[in-house]
């Protein structure tokens, strides 16, 4: 969990980046909205864009288009910043648009990998996590809160689970829910198993390419070498490299004397 790290480090659970996923890609079209609001603030700078940018985020639904307002970049299109996990127990409803009121619902949203759009972050996709394991999510997040807040966490938990119950959330409801998400995650893996032949080519093709640069780089090694330095490069092949006589052990290289 890369969005969400907790650490020593980084208590608070944020990541405070900007991502896309695909809270508002249920209801809106991204790129109309993309289009028009580049309209809307073209030929504005300095405060005139500040105030025009503002007032579309707050008076008008291109607020969905999140940090996109901002830098004019497509990669920020339905990006919103990472909200801190400290509290996260009492601070429903949530995402930008509180379009969800339980944690569970969250959990949902993830373990189905978001909402497919083309600017979708790329750390999203299906959990395929378990009822037992959705329900231990749900309550890990409530141990964040802050113990000066345990009434309020209690209250909020009863809260959470009786709006879960009158939306037909079961634990049936989130099982098809899982189901989706493996059957996502099969079919992703039979997808790689077929591109898997070629992935293979291009790695043996970098492989052979890597071979004949390094095979390159030892014969230029070899023809700078002076003659008779690197254990027989730059010696013709068959030919014996000269050794001071001076060196040779006592019987080697002479001939054999008779009695």
């Amino acid at each position: 969990m890369t969005c969400h790290m907790l650490n020593p480090s980084n208590p608070l659970g944020t990541d405070d980046r900007f991502h896309n996923i695909g809270v508002s890609a249920r209801k809106q079209n991204f790129e109309e909205l993309a289009d028009k609001a580049l309209k809307a603030l073209h030929g504005k700078s300095g405060k005139e864009d500040t105030e025009a940018v503002d007032r579309l985020a707050i008076e008008t639904n291109l607020s969905e288009l999140g940090r996109f307002l901002v830098t004019k970049n497509r990669a920020d299109i339905g990006s919103f910043k990472t909200f801190q996990l400290r509290n996260v127990g009492i601070t429903g409803p949530y995402m930008h648009d509180g379009s969800m009121q339980t944690l569970t619902d969250v959990i949902d949203h993830y373990n189905r990998g978001g909402e497919a759009n083309p600017f979708l972050d790329g750390g999203i996709e299906p959990l395929a996590l378990t009822d037992g394991e959705i329900e231990d999510l749900v309550e890990f997040l409530g141990t964040l809160t802050d113990k000066r807040f345990a009434a309020e966490q209690r209250a909020e938990t009863a809260r959470q689970r009786a709006v879960a119950a009158s939306n037909g959330r079961s634990a049936r409801t989130r099982s098809r829910c899982g189901r989706c998400c493996r059957s996502r995650a099969a079919s992703r893996e039979r997808k790689e198993a077929r591109d898997e032949p070629q992935v293979q080519e291009h790695r043996d093709q970098a492989l052979r390419g890597a071979r004949r640069a390094l095979r390159g780089t030892s014969q230029a090694r070899a023809a700078r070498l002076p003659e008779g330095v690197g254990g027989g490069h730059g010696r013709r092949r068959g030919e014996r490299r000269a050794v001071p006589s001076d060196v040779v052990p006592a019987g080697h290289g002479r001939e054999r004397r008779d009695g």
